[in-house]
């Protein structure tokens, strides 16, 4: 065999066990989240809620999104609704959309120009500042994903258990029949959201999730938002720095309508991976080692199948990087059949999503490695507004964009 072929043979190897503990990881986190998913909804621990929703324009089915969050069953919980400024079109049609009957409790403020963190961490100080005292739960949610009526009660319950610091969700992209950008990034993140699982390694994402109010007056006093440019991550460290787990909600997945450019998708997979490395370096590391070590094998394997003499071991590299491949294919089918019990495959976007995640996996990973090897630097555009992140407690705003175009910015997050 040539020396290329005795390198490629312990790269296989290794990523043939990558492959085996990520299908074991796959599979019990789609048990998981299929036990959750048909046990019924537990009631018993409802506590007073103060429910924030930072808003940015006016997206795909916002007014759907405001009015499920203004009538979900849950007894005790009122909604700040925040955005930047009166200017925001959101701020005219959220003062409309309260004016219809709903039995909720809920208010729009306007925060204000953020200086040294980023807006929407800005939004959220600024409407948690004056808390009632009888607020026990903070909860928080996004403007672009669409809940059930039962979204609040399944991200509240958990927090029955002391051992939990926050709960979870996280979204599903439901990209628009014909969008091909919102296709294949709907399969990229598909993988990605079924990471989520019982185990310790959870982390908060912004869109969908809650906290106690004590612990979430530590992270304002420890300052774990002070110059921050994203509240999910500094908020999924003080978690676990004081041994607490971040508990996941599987029936808090809520589906996010998608339309976007091939250059809206790059820009926003960039950013997301860019918050990991300044936030949280040692799981951008790691997603990064992982995608490396199953791309090198898979291309390289068929690289050299082509061009190598592997002799007697030419079918134990067939078979590898056949089984690479067809692990994958797995748990694709695995994750999509699981995801399909919350969002049935009845649009052509979505059944087109689930077949690339299941057949083109290959490409779309070469993909997310891109993404991440490109989330060098420490600019980054959020929103319409462009950022220089200095460090985790440093942020610089750059730029706006002009009164008249901010008007029109609708982006998903």
């Amino acid at each position: 065999m040539s020396e290329l072929a005795w390198i490629i043979l312990p790269v296989l190897g290794l990523a043939a066990v990558q492959a085996l503990f990520l299908w074991v990881a796959a599979y019990e986190n789609c048990r998981f989240f299929r036990r959750q998913i048909c046990s019924e909804v537990v009631g018993e621990f409802t506590p007073v809620v103060r429910l924030i929703v930072p808003c940015k324009g006016v997206e795909p089915r916002f007014d759907d999104t405001v009015r499920g969050l203004l009538i979900q069953d849950f007894p005790h919980y009122g909604i700040t609704f925040v955005v930047e400024s009166p200017r925001d079109p959101a701020y005219h049609r959220l003062n409309q959309l309260l004016l219809e009957s709903h039995d909720c409790p809920a208010r729009v403020i306007a925060a204000g120009e953020s200086r040294g963190c980023g807006q929407k961490v800005h939004n959220l100080l600024a409407a948690t500042a004056r808390l009632p005292a009888e607020v026990e739960v903070l909860a928080f949610a996004d403007s672009d994903a669409v809940p059930d009526a039962a979204w609040l009660r399944r991200l509240i319950y958990p927090l029955h258990d002391a051992r939990r610091g926050a709960v979870t969700g996280y979204r599903w992209f439901v990209p628009a029949a014909g969008n091909w950008p919102g296709t294949v990034l709907t399969a990229m993140n598909a993988s990605i959201a079924m990471l989520c699982g019982n185990h310790p390694w959870n982390c908060i994402w912004g869109g969908s999730w809650a906290i106690r109010r004590p612990l979430f007056e530590r992270l304002l006093d420890e300052g774990d938002w002070d110059g921050a440019l994203t509240e999910d991550l500094p908020a999924t460290r003080l978690v676990r720095r004081y041994g607490l787990r971040v508990a996941y909600a599987p029936g808090c997945l809520v589906a996010s309508p998608i339309e976007c450019s091939w250059w809206w998708l790059l820009s926003f997979g960039r950013r997301q991976y860019l918050l990991a490395r300044v936030y949280m370096p040692g799981l951008w590391w790691m997603l990064g080692l992982t995608a490396l070590l199953g791309q090198a094998a898979f291309w390289g394997g068929l690289a050299a199948l082509a061009f190598c003499d592997f002799g007697r071991w030419s079918t134990l590299v067939v078979a590898l990087v056949g089984g690479l491949y067809l692990s994958e294919s797995a748990r694709a089918v695995l994750r999509q059949r699981t995801a399909a019990l919350r969002f049935p495959l009845r649009r052509r976007g979505a059944r087109l999503a689930a077949l690339l995640d299941i057949v083109a996996h290959p490409l779309l990973n070469l993909g997310q490695l891109a993404v991440i090897a490109s989330s060098c630097g420490n600019e980054v555009t959020w929103r319409g507004i462009r950022y220089r992140l200095h460090g985790p407690h440093r942020t610089e705003v750059l730029s706006r964009p002009a009164a008249d175009a901010s008007r029109n910015v609708a982006a998903a997050a």
